[in-house]
C-alpha cells in the first residue's frame, strides 16, 4: 500500500506497522521534478547545519531521472526500527513541525516542489539495515546512481558489490 505524505499526516500513519522495515519514497507517474532553493522543512538542523542542499547539486542528482532508460521512480530508500515512528518523523520534518529535528536523512525530498504528493511504500523486515543497503546497491547497479534523496550508500558492512 502506498500513501502520500499528505495522507500520512492526515491519519493514515496509524495504518503503518510499529515494526522494523525499509521504506521508499516514490514519484507518482504525473510528478515532475522541480527544485526549490530552500527546503519545506527547517532552515537549520539540530547541529546548526543548513538543511537545504545546493540547488546545482540537487539538479545534478536528479539528472538520471530524465534519461529514457531510467524506469525507476524511487527517490529515497530508508530503514527504520519502527516504521510508524520513522515515517512520522520524516513528514514532520517536511511540514516543519515541532519535532522535526529528530531525523534529517532524506531531506533533499523536501526541496522538490509538490513534495507532499510523493508516495511512500514500505516492507516489514527484521534486518532493516541490511535490507536497506541491499536495495540501495541494487538501485545503483541498475541506474548507475544513488536514489535522489540518498546522499550515501548505507552500511558498508553489508556488501552486494
Amino acid at each position: 500500500m502506498n500513501y502520500s505524505f499528505e495522507e500520512l499526516r492526515n491519519g493514515k500513519i496509524q495504518e503503518i506497522p510499529v515494526t522494523s522495515g525499509v521504506y521508499w519514497v516514490i514519484m507518482p507517474d504525473s510528478f515532475v521534478m522541480e527544485y526549490m532553493k530552500e527546503t519545506d522543512g527547517p532552515v537549520y538542523g539540530k547541529r546548526g547545519n543548513k538543511m537545504a542542499y545546493d540547488l546545482a547539486k540537487l539538479q545534478k542528482k536528479g539528472e538520471h531521472y530524465k534519461r529514457p532508460e531510467h524506469g525507476g521512480k524511487i527517490l529515497y530508500i530508508g530503514k527504520a526500527t519502527n516504521l510508524r515512528n520513522r515515517l512520522k518523523q520524516y513528514y514532520e520534518f517536511g511540514y516543519n513541525e515541532e519535532r522535526h529535528y529528530v531525523h534529517e536523512g532524506g531531506r533533499a525530498i523536501w526541496q522538490l516542489r509538490n513534495n507532499k504528493k510523493l508516495q511512500v511504500a514500505y516492507k516489514e523486515c527484521s534486518e532493516a539495515e541490511k535490507e536497506e543497503t541491499e536495495l540501495i546497491d541494487k538501485y545503483m547497479l541498475e541506474y548507475g546512481a544513488l536514489p535522489f534523496g540518498n546522499m550515501r550508500r548505507g552500511n558498508k558492512k553489508y556488501k552486494l558489490f
